[in-house]
């Protein structure tokens, strides 16, 4: 039994150091504009990203309370340890919105 309870105690301590080890950081990015694919274009080549046309991204549509479509997109990657996510909002009146967010891990 104590042998079992040093182990436990041994894993915790690993674990709690591990997770101490590294800060996750965050880039965000939010823009308005009347239209997104050269913002878009700007940021993949920015980060030396291969990402599919907006056509291809998953896509949902709702309606607002005024009737209107609203179309969004969104495209998550994978490169190394860094995550990375772009999402456009697309309302007929307003235009685009464009949010990207870029997420990895640092050591400290």
């Amino acid at each position: 039994m104590e042998k079992a309870l040093r182990y436990t105690l041994f894993i915790l301590v690993c674990c709690v150091l591990s997770t101490c080890a590294t800060v996750q950081k965050a880039e965000y990015f939010y823009a308005e504009r009347n239209e997104c694919k050269s913002l878009i274009d700007s940021l993949v080549t920015e980060e030396s990203l291969v990402i599919p046309e907006m056509e291809n991204w998953d896509k949902s549509q709702y309606f607002t309370n005024d009737s209107i479509i609203v179309t969004t997109w969104m495209w998550m990657t994978h490169n190394a340890d860094t995550t990375y996510v772009f999402s456009v909002i697309h309302d007929p009146i307003s235009g685009y919105v464009v949010k990207y967010r870029k997420e990895w891990r640092e050591k400290k």
